[in-house]
């Protein structure tokens, strides 16, 4: 029998629920099949669809181990809006709500979609998550069926870019040119998406582009890489012309041999790391400092005297971590009692 969890969640899942169609797909049981609900009746059952037919306002991820819940923090990917793991087996269902809403339409712009793909296929590899997962259904974090782990949370897609490795970036981006090569011959043949095609080429293997433009004047690298995301593979002829492209790789590659160089690429890279430092700090600091919270609760609770000491054992650290790091929040509290404010 589907009974839904105990207590309000909070504002980030909130905003993902408000976001899902009026009808929307649930279920309790796969073998059953999977039937469109009134919204109120969908949030009861086990599994439940969050994004819509053409948007995306949740990233979903099917993490099939044992250690699923801690997936993100491999490579020290943004801790999830949300984490709904099976008490039986650890397998975890990993959830990102996204600011925006992307929408997956032929009329849209071409760079959110783009980009979209970009992020799923990156995140989907550092995870290690499950490559045929449909993100249609998912684990209902409003279920009590599932351990629910959740940060009030929501991200950009170029925040998440920021904390995704690079080498996954430049896989993924790698697999998904062939599909902006697609798309191209879809609307048939477009200066501007051959341009970017070869620029992000350019940009991924610049290093090697740039020691060939200084060595013979050309660089073969680039040249192979673009004829063959522009090539059809089914006629092996050409979207554009040839001169047309040979125009566009000698352009791109005499702009990246003037503007990369060792020195920047180092800065740049240095300045991500920063920023992917910062933001780890900052989440494990806000998620110790609720731990910490919690504890002092908990011993005021059960009328225990809150010291450094009980409130380390409590949570499993050193009381010098609570002593340097966290010790306002338990003058906070010798505060609260000298005012006499309730628990």
């Amino acid at each position: 029998m589907s009974k839904p969890r105990m207590g309000s969640p909070t504002p980030a899942i909130g905003l993902a629920v408000s976001r899902t169609p009026w009808l929307t797909a649930a279920t309790d049981d796969y073998s059953r099949g999977c039937y469109p609900y009134k919204r109120p009746l969908a949030l009861k059952k086990r599994h439940v669809q969050f994004n819509r037919k053409h948007t995306v306002s949740v990233l979903l991820f099917d993490v099939d181990r044992r250690d699923a819940g801690l997936a993100w923090e491999r490579h020290g990917l943004p801790p999830p809006t949300w984490i709904a793991t099976n008490r039986e087996n650890g397998h975890a269902h990993l959830a990102y709500v996204l600011d925006t809403p992307v929408l997956r339409t032929y009329e849209t712009t071409r760079k959110p979609v783009w980009l979209l793909e970009l992020v799923t296929k990156a995140m989907t590899a550092a995870l290690d998550a499950d490559r045929s997962y449909q993100h249609f259904l998912t684990k209902n974090p409003l279920h009590s069926d599932w351990v629910v782990v959740e940060v009030n949370k929501t991200y950009s897609l170029d925040e998440l870019c920021d904390w995704i490795p690079d080498e996954f970036l430049d896989a993924a981006a790698r697999q998904s040119r062939f599909n902006l090569a697609e798309a191209i011959a879809s609307t048939g043949s477009s200066v501007p998406k051959a341009f970017d095609i070869c620029r992000h080429l350019a940009y991924s293997h610049w290093r090697t582009v740039v020691a060939e433009i200084r060595a013979t004047g050309r660089s073969a690298t680039l040249e192979q890489l673009t004829f063959e995301a522009l090539t059809d593979p089914s006629t092996g002829e050409l979207r554009l012309r040839k001169d047309t492209l040979d125009r566009i790789i000698r352009k791109v590659g005499q702009w990246v041999e003037q503007n990369y160089d060792e020195r920047k690429a180092d800065h740049l890279l240095i300045q991500r790391q920063s920023r992917r430092g910062k933001k780890s700090a900052r989440v494990r600091r806000d998620a110790m400092s609720a731990r910490v919270t919690e504890a002092v609760q908990s011993l005021r609770r059960t009328g225990q005297p809150v010291t450094q000491k009980a409130v380390a054992n409590l949570i499993g650290c050193t009381q010098q971590l609570i002593s340097s790091r966290y010790r306002h929040l338990l003058l906070e509290h010798r505060q609260a009692i000298d005012t006499n404010v309730p628990i």
